[in-house]
């Protein structure tokens, strides 16, 4: 089967420009400030903060991306609506989506699991000071596990769109991306590895340019904690801006598959 690719960009673009005043508030508001709490906690436990204090930070910033991107297919395939009606529609998807995650996560440890066991019983160390090189047994059950898992994640692609436009439960919502996504899981993993690439390479240049600036900056000013905040903000914004147009994409492509 066919993925309407060329389309749908061309749709994003359309859609992106036309109503930014909608979607750059919302993503800023969700994405931007979830992403940024979320490095934030990740560069304080660098410098070695509590992991409690660490969680007030992460879980409600991970929570406010996903809250963000279900607004974001709210307004994309409801036109019309204003941006609180799409957050309040959005984030009452947010449970759904995070029954969905958890799923996901549980599958990923039932297939690691054995291999860990077995790892443990011959004295494998995952908290070694010196790295341990593992077994080729291992190897080959992680490469095993990590296909499947992107099996699996390609053929998802579409679960919150669904849970979103169809206000579907998570099982029709996996059972329908399913449907959607059968004969173009291939191409569906090339598009996807091509905005994760761009993403991370996107957020990896705003954090090493904002960490030179407010570095030497934070050290003029004698303000070490400078940096810290201003990288966070920094891939915050560059977080947004890569979610915003993907989850646009992610919409739009939905609406060519299943229309």
């Amino acid at each position: 089967m066919s993925l309407p690719v060329s389309q749908s960009w061309d749709a994003t673009l359309d859609f992106v420009k036309r109503e930014s005043h909608l979607l750059v508030p919302l993503a800023l508001g969700t994405l931007a400030v979830g992403q940024a709490a979320v490095e934030l906690g990740i560069q304080l436990h660098q410098r070695h903060v509590g992991m409690a204090a660490l969680l007030v930070l992460i879980i409600p910033g991970i929570l406010l991306m996903l809250g963000g991107q279900l607004s974001i297919f709210s307004l994309v395939l409801n036109p019309g609506i204003s941006v609180g009606e799409a957050l309040k529609k959005g984030f009452s998807r947010l449970p759904r989506l995070m029954a969905f995650s958890l799923g996901m996560g549980a599958l990923f440890v039932a297939l690691i699991f054995p291999v860990m066991i077995i790892l443990l019983k011959n004295g494998y160390d995952p908290a070694a000071a010196k790295p341990v090189e593992l077994p080729s047994y291992a190897v080959i059950w992680a490469g095993a596990v990590m296909t499947i898992m992107l099996w699996a994640s390609v053929r998802t692609y579409f679960a919150a769109a669904l849970m979103v436009d169809a206000d579907a439960s998570v099982r029709s919502a996996v059972s329908g991306s399913f449907s959607l996504t059968r004969g173009r899981a291939a191409m569906l993993l090339g598009v996807a590895m091509i905005f994760l690439v761009v993403g991370t390479v996107i957020q990896s240049a705003a954090e090493v340019i904002v960490g030179i600036f407010f570095g030497a900056l934070g050290k003029l000013l004698a303000m070490p904690l400078l940096p810290v905040v201003m990288v966070a903000l920094g891939v915050g914004m560059a977080a947004a801006a890569v979610g915003l147009v993907t989850a646009v994409f992610v919409a739009m492509l939905y609406r060519s598959i299943s229309s």
